[in-house]
């Protein structure tokens, strides 16, 4: 995910605008995973570079590099997500 795309800025906002106390939790793949299901040009910036990018959007509170591609059980129970 970059933050170039004002879609996922307003996607994110609408997230954090569903709770009376947000604490939004983006997941970002590594650069070889994006690689590999995008082609050989992406991911467009590292995955360093997409951190810094996406903890500097306001609606988001953390960050996990090198998310699953679906959430798991334990990764709910790991972040207390329910």
């Amino acid at each position: 995910m970059t933050l170039k795309d004002i879609g996922h800025v307003d996607f994110l906002e609408n997230v954090y605008k569903q709770s009376d106390k947000p604490y939004v939790i983006v997941g970002l793949h590594f650069d070889q995973e994006v690689n590999r299901y995008k082609g050989k040009n992406y991911p467009i910036m590292n995955v360093h570079e997409r951190t810094l990018s996406v903890l500097a959007c306001r609606y988001v509170s953390e960050v996990v590099i090198g998310a699953p591609c679906a959430a798991t059980t334990d990764l709910l129970d790991h972040f207390k997500v329910r």
